[in-house]
């Protein structure tokens, strides 16, 4: 069958073109990759086509297509000649049989033609090597893809690859032993000499910013102390121990990778440093090994060291070896080093008694002395028994725990033998979850409760803490905390630190004193404040200057060990500064904002039912965010609250350093009384964050060490003195806040006869906020001046109210003279120093009182100038509360041309808070307000609405008498009343056509039986009296209706009473003076010129 080919190309001599190296293919994209490795092909030598068919044999000769059996040859890969090196190389020839030659012949005109003459091919002059043209293969090359290549040169890489791996991990296997080895012999003599090296302490010594010895820091038990045997140990205590330190203790290499992998997670998860992985070997390798400065450090290079000789410890020591020296030399709180000082401090008792609550109560201690401290936070270190008992519940799983000597104690547990707790969770009826345990040894197989032991550790009160006896306890103890949480209670124990700090002991010293002759003053005067704390901070470095913690130490009916600064206090109108100054941030979203001269309505306002009230029981109207914060007014600080919301509010007071130690008001869901201080903070963190308002907006973090040397005086730690800090606030609003706090006219109003407590002497400068909370149980007294800032809070430790209900007690009174004694020490030797302006703060611009924007004509009179941030100026002029335009009297929509007939011009005033059109209406202080700036009352929001031709209108007018007209003796008043929901109308008369008063009116009902379309006879009115009593002449008279609604229509005619021959009997009179008008009798009265 006929099988239709494609046409086969030829060149410009008629030629056909090899099929396989199209030249039009300049692509090369119908051409195998090694193409392009053949040699350049002569034309000369192909074979040459005549136009009859006609073959050449083998050797060249022509051959006649029709010869049966004949072939033609078609050009192959080049046949080289390697013996001459002939560069003329030709094709060698390959045979196609005639018969083939003859089908493609006939089935392609280009082969039809008839021969050449004489039968011979065609031979042109042979080019050159390399002259014939070829296809371009260049495209072809950059986009030619083998996947055989691709796969070679990937195993080629892979198996590069893997040996460069091995031959890297080889290397640092290499680099790590040999890391391990030299870490070893650097620490060998320290290994070899763990017990000799537990036994050593050296004291710690602790000085004040001049060099002078605070206190000494020597073991209280080292005279009398006593290492004990492990088998001496209450076996509670070392189940205690390993479930919360160590849960692999026995079995592990000295570290736990499965430890450091799930600290490693869970704190990836944080985002920071939550959770630690240490091994107890590792805990005694860092607190007797290690060098304190490396011990120290937060780095993986000291992870890896510490690993090294735990692992190196646990090779030359056996489990109990090792559990015997730490349970021996690790420290729980109060001078208590090692389990039978602890056990004799918090129990009185030796360790070997411990009962299980006991053991898990002490085993919770160690991690954190300072914070687990029984004496300062007993209810921590209750949370921290309950935690350990948890931990003892599900260690390995089971809740048991193998020891691995034979004990010696009253529990008398063999080597090998379990101590198990059970935990079991109890659903209580009001949903919440309790839990109780319960306990038993491979000595017995009944489990024995552990309520009553629980609950006689809980509320045991008493310890036998060694006495500590320093100039100022609260400081030193605040260092001594720090210095814990840094290098671990061992190591900050017996390293022999000399450790120099912030404190300046002239103003300490005159803080302590304020602290106690205030108290005395308060308690004379018959308050019941017994506690106070002061805090003194340098805010250009955050030095902690001062810090009284307590008013006694000693003193331990008011908790007098607790240093109250770093606790949970309710900061009442303190906080309120932080409030207002998020509402001067421009909101990053919308860029509204407030200013200094934004109006609040300190007026009546009921938030869902949350009702705050001012501290003097009263509502100021309308006041300007400098005098609500000035006067320290509640509701203005709730509205500002309100307006920021808590979001905002917790993130910039969270952004300032101030601390929620119960939780921030966000997570507390603390609502708009967080506005007036019901979230507690801690008076250190609140104070420093005065600080920054101090900076400009710049915080510094307080420290109070300012460098430590080792026993052989080499500096291991030094503070920076000089930080940059970080702008948490833009310096233009922190100033802005600054300027209120410190406008003492501001604060006049609320402050009058106090005012002196919150000035400093010398006209020094100080910007101050006090604080009072509920109760009132807290009062406070933050303040600050460029070069330092001090915060003070008065109060009880039991949380009693200050005073009796008809006492009266706030910061100002109670607080701020402490505040002042201390502020007055502190700048003795310190030059007097003004807030600097930074820029971006305008100069003061001339602002409306009423409204907060730049002032205008409507306001005039009630103007002041203020500053404000060049980012966030006040309201245009456009844009004041004082709007005039007219509208309907009737409806009071906008007039148009619905309701042409009654327009009045009234001034209306735009108020967002819809409160202050309440107190400005039903109020004497808001009337008074409104008259002062001649307003009329009712106020209330301009109308936004146009009248429409569906909106009912009153027909009220008079129709007789007619404007204008004459009349004499006794007349029909005549007219329309026609009103919806009318109830009432009245007439009353007045001298002339523009009456400056009108008689007493003549209150007439309208006539139901009467269609109120219809005119009527609304009185009788006899003009004689008129004329005796004040003369002939114009008088006007006036038609006055009122709606169910409150609403009036009032209409007036002038006419003009002509009696001839009477004469007045009196002297003429203000009509608005007669006693006898306006009586309702129809029947004509000399003394009743009006009648019904």
């Amino acid at each position: 069958p006929y099988v239709e080919r494609e046409p086969i190309e030829i060149d410009e001599d008629g030629m056909p073109l090899p099929a396989r190296v199209p030249q039009d293919d300049l692509g090369a994209t119908l051409v195998s990759p090694s193409t392009p490795l053949m040699e350049p092909v002569r034309r000369s030598e192909a074979p040459t086509y005549t136009r009859t068919p006609q073959i050449e044999d083998d050797n060249g000769d022509p051959v006649s297509a029709a010869e049966p059996g004949g072939e033609l040859t078609q050009p192959s890969r080049p046949a080289y000649d390697d013996e001459a090196g002939d560069p003329q190389q030709t094709l060698r020839s390959e045979s196609v049989h005639a018969d083939q030659y003859e089908q493609y012949a006939a089935e392609g005109d280009e082969f039809a033609a008839e021969p050449q003459p004489g039968g011979e091919a065609i031979s042109e002059p042979k080019p050159n090597l390399g002259e014939f043209p070829q296809p371009d293969y260049s495209a072809a090359l950059s986009r030619s893809y083998n996947r055989n290549t691709f796969a070679k040169w990937g195993v080629r890489l892979f198996v590069i690859s893997l040996i460069g791996g091995m031959a890297m991990a080889l290397l640092v296997v290499l680099g790590l032993l040999g890391y391990y080895f030299f870490t070893l012999n650097e620490y060998r003599d320290a290994i070899n000499s763990l017990d000799q090296r537990a036994a050593s302490f050296e004291n710690a010594k602790i000085f004040d910013a001049d060099g002078n010895l605070l206190a000494e820091f020597a073991d209280p038990e080292e005279s009398q102390r006593e290492s004990v045997p492990l088998d001496q140990i209450s076996p509670w205590l070392i189940h205690a121990t390993i479930s919360t330190e160590n849960e692999t203790f026995y079995t592990d290499q000295g570290f736990s990778l499965y430890a450091i992998g799930r600290a490693t997670v869970e704190n990836l998860r944080a985002g920071g440093v939550e959770q630690g992985a240490s091994t107890i070997t590792q805990q005694l390798a860092r607190a007797l090994v290690l060098d304190a400065e490396l011990a120290s450090e937060r780095s993986a290079e000291r992870k890896l060291i510490e690993i090294f000789v735990a692992s190196e410890i646990k090779r030359q020591y056996s489990p109990n070896e090792i559990l015997e020296i730490y349970l021996n030399e690790i420290f729980y709180g109060n001078y208590a080093s090692g389990v039978e000082a602890a056990a004799q401090t918090y129990f009185g008792k030796p360790a070997s008694e411990l009962n299980p609550a006991e053991a898990a109560f002490l085993a919770g201690l160690p991690q954190s002395p300072a914070t687990y401290d029984p004496v300062v936070n007993r209810q921590a270190a209750n949370n921290r028994m309950w935690d350990v008992l948890h931990l003892m519940a599900v260690s390995n799983n089971t809740g048991c725990v193998a020891i691995q000597h034979d004990d010696r104690t009253i529990w008398a547990i063999p080597n090998g033998g379990e101590l198990c707790i059970r935990e079991e969770v109890v659903q209580e009826p009001d949903g919440t979850e309790s839990y109780l345990y319960s306990y038993r040894t491979s000595n017995s197989d009944e489990w024995i409760d552990l309520a009553a032991d629980i609950a006689i550790v809980e509320a045991l009160v008493e310890f036998n803490r060694p006495t500590f006896t320093t100039a100022h306890p609260h400081f030193v103890n605040y260092v001594w905390q720090q210095l814990e949480r840094t290098y671990g209670a061992q190591a900050a124990y017996n390293a022999g630190f000399r450790i120099y700090t912030t404190l300046d002991q002239d103003i300490q010293t005159a803080a302590e004193n304020a602290v106690t002759n205030q108290l005395i003053t308060l308690q004379n005067q018959g308050y019941q404040a017994n506690n106070a704390t002061v805090v003194v901070i340098r805010p250009q470095d955050g030095a902690v200057l001062a810090m009284v913690g307590s008013a006694d130490f000693e003193n331990e009916d008011i908790d007098g060990q607790v240093n109250v600064a770093l606790t949970a206090q309710q900061p009442g109108s303190a906080i309120k500064p932080i409030v207002y100054l998020a509402a001067l941030e421009p909101d990053p979203e919308t860029n509204e904002y407030w200013t200094p001269a934004t109006v609040i309505w300190d007026v009546p306002t009921d938030f869902s039912g949350y009702q705050p009230r001012n501290y003097d029981d009263r509502f100021h109207g309308p006041v300007t965010m400098r005098e609500a914060l000035g006067n320290s007014y509640n509701i203005p600080a709730v509205k500002a609250l309100d307006y920021v919301g808590l979001g905002q509010f917790t993130e910039l007071a969270l952004r300032m350093g101030i601390e929620f130690p119960l939780d921030n008001p966000v997570d507390q869901n603390a609502g708009l009384p967080a506005a007036l201080g019901a979230v507690e903070v801690t008076p250190l963190s609140l104070t420093s964050a005065f600080g920054v308002l101090a900076n400009n907006g710049r915080k510094v973090d307080p420290y109070s060490i300012v460098y430590i040397e080792d026993k052989d005086g080499n500096e291991i730690f030094r503070a920076n003195t000089s930080p940059e800090g970080l702008q948490v606030v833009q310096p233009e609003y922190a100033y802005l806040m600054t300027s209120i706090l410190s406008d003492n006219s501001a604060r006049l109003p609320a402050f009058s006869g106090v005012e002196f407590n919150m000035q400093l002497n010398n006209g020094r400068i100080a910007a101050v906020k006090t604080g009072t909370s509920n109760g009132p149980r807290d009062v406070w007294t933050v303040g600050y001046t460029p070069q330092i800032v001090t915060g003070v809070w008065v109060g009880r430790s039991d949380d009693d109210p200050l005073a009796q209900p008809w006492q009266s007690i706030s910061g100002s009174t109670a607080a701020a003279p402490i505040w002042k004694a201390v502020m007055e020490a502190a700048h003795a030797d310190l030059p007097v120093e003004n807030f600097s302006e930074p820029g971006g703060v305008t100069d003061p611009i001339e602002v409306c009182r009423a409204s907060g924007a730049m002032a205008t004509a409507e306001c005039a009179g009630y103007t002041y100038f203020e500053i404000f941030a060049s980012e966030a100026l006040p309201p245009s002029t456009d844009e004041t509360i004082f709007q005039t335009m007219q509208v309907d009297d009737y409806t009071g929509k906008l007039v148009n041309e619905y309701c042409p007939d009654e327009p009045v011009t009234r001034t209306f005033i735009v108020i967002e808070d819809q409160t202050a059109y309440n107190w400005i209406n039903t109020t004497l202080d808001g009337q008074t307000w409104a008259q002062a700036r001649g307003l009329q009352t009712p106020l209330q929001a301009p109308p936004t609405d146009f009248c429409s031709p569906d909106d009912p209108r009153p027909n009220v007018q008079f129709t007789f008498p007619r404007e204008g007209a004459q009349v004499t003796d006794i007349i029909q008043v005549r007219g329309v009343v026609e009103m919806p929901g009318l109830v009432a109308y009245e007439i009353s008369f007045g001298l002339g056509e523009n009456p400056t008063s009108f008689s007493n009116p003549l209150p007439l009902l309208p006539d139901v039986a009467v269609s109120s379309e219809a005119e009527i006879q609304l009185a009788d009115l006899d003009t004689r009296s008129l004329t005796q009593q004040y003369g002939d002449g114009a008088y006007t008279l006036r038609l006055t209706a009122y709606d169910n609604q409150g609403r009036t229509v009032t209409r007036e005619v002038m006419f003009v009473v002509s009696n001839p021959g009477l004469a007045p009997a009196q002297p003429a009179q203000d009509p608005s003076t007669s006693t006898q008008l306006g009586t309702e009798s129809t029947a004509p009265q000399e003394s009743t010129p009006l009648g019904q």
